[in-house]
């Protein structure tokens, strides 16, 4: 039985040889206007759709299709007799294929100098409605809108081989299709910023490898009006594919990098800024991106807003770099960098940098955030000094260029500025900040604070008294049994706390206690085994990060003073999923409801030092960021992207944060000489690739100790022995000299396992 196939094409790219495959097949062919017209002059027999209407085109074309002879041949239903009994009753015979692709409406309104009325003239009414009629009923219509299909389906038909499931993939396209043609025309119309429907509609432009984690699938999609500057916009000139890391720290760079006029460099890692340089050259700016974090820029991407000359390449070149973004490679220097052949080469017009996306949106569970981008910038002159003393015009012009840099998100490290206040100034200045304000912060800078609000809140502690005076401290410690824990209210690193064994140390400890503060609290003693949970926190919704386990003390066997940690593990087997659960239960959810309770907004790290009784686990102290040396052997854990988590964790939602369950991670502390007390300054520190380094100075291939704790080497491996064995036998082929450390990071962890 002969079939019908009504082509109508815009596109009519290999229209001729696949209307004369059809034909082959048997098919009548039904055109209109232009493709009739194209098919004739090929020779091809077809029938103009007035025939089929007994109707003529009318109102300039704008009528040609929309007729019950076109749309009931192609609904009617061939397996319910009543429908095909009312077509042979109107005389209309089916319609078994529709080939349609659409006005061009995107390429019209991407003309400069075009006009509305051009562009309505350019929204299709009949080829839509004929492609979602065929496209309803795909089971017995073939719905045909992309020429690259052509091949396939005629091949298909030429075998007999037609199946529900192509069917299915055509009806499939054809709706993806005029959805995003009718966005795309309501995005051009739409004059709301936030209108009431939001239609967006993107392109695939690449499959990836994989997403964040190489077990996740994933694909990179582009505005259907391409960005010219952006990174969906930008030329890969050299190296291998992108990745979807690369992707997303490549678009953060280039945001950065292009909000500077003067020349300027910025190296991303991880969505975050390792270094950010301004100079008079941009030789000097790669100097000054790479003087502000030597080693965290290993791996990085780098966005520059000025050509790349010999000089910088050369530079660059001398690092291992995932991506080089910039206006343009001058030749002698693209040689240097194409000598590297993965290292990924992008061009991208700055002259362009004006019609960059005036809006972003991010997506959340359910739904999307929408809002403009964050273009404000402050200059010295809008700033008010409420201070006596002035800032200097060079400490005005580093504050414009500190708030710039991180108007993003702002992760605080350290406890001081938390105490100090650093959060309230970011907060009233409407910057992003991840860190308790000064009156949470108190959990961590005041130990009376935590202490009361644990009692208040019924979270199990140490029994304690707090001390004003020095004679009343003592009579108090001479009653009371052994040992006993002698805390100094306030910030001390880790350091601030003495386990007096004796009456005698109890003393001392208190004496010294009062000559660096006015209160002091004297601790009942609890015997157990102390490990540390952190728990990143945004309002009520929290993250548990692994547990881990840190030794204070400076010597082997939880000898000598107390320190900021000489190493850590993780996880730690004594920890079981039960005791993290009782953690959960008794400590971290009772603190987050209790800072609401109490009127504290908190968005931050509650990190729980905790140690594990006869009685159940108990809170030795709070602090209120990632501790060190914790941190080095918990964020590698991380699987997930660790700028959304905080992104979320900062907008109150629920995270989707995924870690690593197959290894165990360890790390050991090297520190200088006199550590904790006053450090040697200048003692030499080896160099190891993937060590992590603080309180040195020097360059990177001569370090010199500058503080205490200089430098942590860690490992990963199946089993806590096997880390444990890979650390120390990486510390035992390095020149430590002098270096003080710890051997015996791990052993409790260890004992455990084989006990």
């Amino acid at each position: 039985m002969t079939k019908r196939a009504l082509l109508s094409v815009s596109d009519k790219q290999g229209l001729t040889d696949f209307a004369k495959g059809l034909v082959a097949l048997d098919y009548d062919l039904i055109s209109t206007g232009g493709t009739k017209k194209a098919l004739e002059a090929a020779g091809i027999p077809v029938t103009g759709i007035e025939a089929v209407t007994g109707f003529p085109e009318m109102l300039d074309g704008r009528v040609k299709t929309l007729h019950p002879k076109v749309h009931a041949g192609l609904l009617a239903r061939r397996d319910v007799p009543a429908h095909m009994a009312q077509l042979a009753k109107a005389g209309i015979e089916p319609i078994d294929m529709v080939v349609v692709n659409l006005y061009p409406f995107k390429a019209t309104i991407q003309r400069p100098d075009v006009t509305q009325a051009e562009a309505i003239e350019q929204i299709d009414i009949g080829g839509p409605s004929m492609l979602r009629s065929a496209a309803k009923n795909f089971a017995a219509v073939l719905p045909i809108v992309d020429p690259r299909d052509y091949d396939q389906i005629l091949a298909a038909l030429q075998a007999d081989e037609v199946t529900p499931e192509l069917r299915q993939r055509l009806a499939a396209k054809v709706f993806q299709h005029t959805a995003a043609y009718d966005a795309l025309i309501a995005q051009y119309l739409t004059t709301e910023e936030f209108p009431e429907k939001l239609t967006l509609t993107y392109d695939k432009k690449q499959a990836l490898r994989y997403g964040e984690n190489s077990h996740q699938q994933a694909a990179f999609y582009e505005n259907a009006l391409p960005t010219n500057f952006s990174i969906t916009g930008a030329q890969q000139l050299h190296g291998k594919e992108l990745s979807y890391n690369n992707i997303k720290d490549a678009d953060a760079a280039l945001r950065m990098v292009s909000e500077y006029q003067q020349p300027a460099v910025v190296a991303m890692k991880h969505m975050n800024p390792c270094g950010v340089g301004l100079g008079t050259t941009i030789e000097e700016a790669w100097d000054k991106a790479y003087e502000a974090d030597s080693i965290s820029i290993f791996g990085g991407i780098i966005a520059l807003n000025r050509p790349v000359d010999l000089a910088t390449a050369e530079k660059m070149h001398a690092l291992f770099l995932e991506i080089i973004i910039a206006p343009s490679f001058d030749d002698d220097a693209f040689a240097v960098l194409a000598k590297k052949k993965n290292l990924r080469l992008m061009t991208v017009d700055f002259d362009q940098a004006h019609t960059a996306d005036k809006f972003e949106t991010i997506s959340v569970g359910g739904g999307l955030l929408r809002q403009e981008v964050d273009a404000a910038f402050e200059t010295p002159a809008d700033f008010t000094v409420v201070t006596k003393t002035q800032p200097t015009e060079a400490q005005l012009q580093a504050l414009a260029f500190g708030q710039q840099v991180v108007k993003q998100v702002t992760f605080v490290g350290p406890e001081v500025p938390l105490a100090a206040g650093i959060v309230d100034y970011f907060q009233a200045a409407g910057l992003a900040i991840f860190g308790p304000n000064q009156a949470a912060a108190q959990l961590e800078s005041s130990k009376v604070f935590a202490k009361d609000f644990m009692q208040r809140h019924q979270i199990p502690t140490a029994a304690y008294q707090q001390f004003h005076e020095l004679a009343p401290a003592l009579a108090y410690s001479q009653q009371q049994s052994l040992p006993q824990v002698i805390k100094v209210d306030g910030l001390a690193a880790g350091k601030g706390v003495t386990v007096a064994t004796s009456y005698e140390q109890a003393a001392i400890a208190l004496t010294n206690a009062f000559e660096n503060s006015s209160t002091v609290l004297i601790e009942d003693y609890v015997d157990g085994f102390e490990f540390s949970q952190m728990v990143l926190v945004g309002g009520d919704r929290y993250v548990l990060l692994p547990t881990a386990q840190d030794h204070k003390r400076l010597q082997d066997h939880d000898r000598g003073p107390n320190t900021g940690g000489m190493g850590a593990y993780s996880p730690v087997p004594q920890i079981t999923p039960a005791i993290i659960q009782q953690t959960v239960t008794t400590i971290v959810e009772p603190t987050i409801t209790g800072l609401k309770a109490d009127g504290l907004s908190f968005e931050g790290v509650i990190y729980v030092g905790g140690i594990l009784t006869a009685d159940g686990v108990q809170v030795i102290e709070y602090n209120l960021r990632l501790g060190d040396p914790e941190t080095q052997i918990l964020l590698p854990q991380l699987q997930s992207d660790f700028y959304q988590v905080i992104v979320d964790l900062l907008q109150h939602r629920q995270p989707h944060a995924e870690w690593q369950t197959v290894s165990s991670y360890l790390g050991v502390v090297l520190a200088a000489p006199g550590y904790p007390g006053k450090a040697q300054s200048g003692v030499p520190v080896p160099t190891l690739a993937g060590a992590d380094y603080a309180s040195v100075a020097g360059t990177p291939d001569q370090l010199v100790s500058a503080g205490g704790r200089v430098m942590m080497v860690t490992a990963r491996a199946a089993s806590l022995a096997a880390a444990q064995k890979a650390v120390y036998r990486q510390i035992d082929q390095l020149a430590v000299g002098d270096l003080i450390y710890r051997h015996d990071i791990g052993a409790k962890g260890i004992a455990a396992t084989t006990d």
